[in-house]
């Protein structure tokens, strides 16, 4: 296999590191003969597994490393979110991966999505459990929320932003967002969330209560 055979590889070059007293010194011809065949059965198996495999590449997207974003979408977001919202998480992750691959009506689709898990539990906070308005959306709960001059007025004028700019418009199946529009929701989301999380409880804190 491709990593059997880097490892075989490997373990030539370290064994020969190993026994050579000065490493200054040159290579023995028997030794580079091994390194070279070694290397040759890797290259093969290389090009050969890069001819099947499916391969991506992710360019930059801004200021968003996107290593860190497929690994974990949650760093779009306050660090507290997943302690406060764990039921966001999953939609985070989703959306980071999303981001990172240019797939940008998903990651506007899973980024509502958080935002939503995030209002709701605003809601119960403020609201002391009342009963969720329904349909239990972004723009219902805000509006609610409004009417009842409830939580923080950031939040709500953020979300009616939010709502009538973007979700609404990417529920019609002839929308698709771009990168920059993406970013444009992540940026909008996080103010809003972070305003909301500042008020949040943490999970373990309210349940002892």
């Amino acid at each position: 296999s491709l990593f059997g055979q880097a490892n075989d590889l490997y373990a030539i070059i370290e064994s020969i590191l190993k026994n050579e007293e000065k490493l200054e010194d040159p290579i023995n011809l028997f030794a580079l003969n091994r390194i070279q065949e070694k290397k040759r059965e890797f290259m093969t198996t290389l090009i050969s597994e890069f001819g099947v495999l499916p391969t991506y590449l992710a360019t930059p997207k801004e200021a968003y490393d996107v290593d860190k974003v497929i690994n974990d979408g949650s760093i779009l977001f306050p660090p507290s979110i997943i302690k406060k919202v764990p039921a966001a998480e999953l939609d985070l992750k989703e959306a980071g991966k999303a981001l990172a691959f240019e797939l940008s009506s998903a990651c506007g689709f899973h980024i509502f999505r958080a935002v939503e898990c995030v209002l709701r539990r605003y809601w119960e906070h403020v609201t002391k459990g009342d009963e969720i308005p329904v349909p239990a959306t972004i723009g219902s709960i805000s509006s609610e929320l409004e009417r009842r001059n409830l939580g923080n007025r950031k939040v709500t004028e953020s979300l009616k932003q939010l709502t009538k700019l973007h979700r609404n418009p990417l529920i019609h199946p002839e929308n698709f967002l771009t990168t920059e529009e993406a970013i444009s929701i992540i940026g909008i989301s996080r103010s809003a969330v972070s305003a909301m999380l500042i008020e949040i409880p943490d999970v373990d804190s309210e349940q002892a209560t």
